[in-house]
């Protein structure tokens, strides 16, 4: 079984790639080009409309969660040098305006 893993670029670097373990990265497409500028604070602009149009913001607890469940196999794979699986998953939020 492979395990997904993903690589991401810095804030100037938009290239996201994605290999299984102990094999190579691949690039991952975009859905269309990034927002020129900071693209990390487009989360942090999308919640505050969210909390201004009383919606629900992208960045839920289901994916806090998920996240959470990811860094803990992260962490036993590293203290046990073996692959350990990602079980757990989230529903996928829509794209941001600008990307859909």
């Amino acid at each position: 079984m492979t395990v997904p893993l993903l690589r991401v670029g810095d804030m100037f670097n938009a290239t996201v790639e994605s290999g299984g373990f102990n094999e190579p990265y691949h690039t991952v497409p975009l859905i269309r080009e990034p927002h020129p500028g900071l693209q990390w604070v487009c989360a942090a602009v999308d919640m505050a409309y969210a909390i201004a149009e009383g919606r629900p913001h992208r960045a839920g607890g289901e994916e806090a969660a998920h996240i959470v469940d990811i860094l803990c196999p992260a962490t036993e794979s590293m203290a046990r040098g073996v692959a350990v699986a990602v079980t757990s998953d989230f529903p996928r939020p829509a794209p941001m305006e600008w990307a859909a």
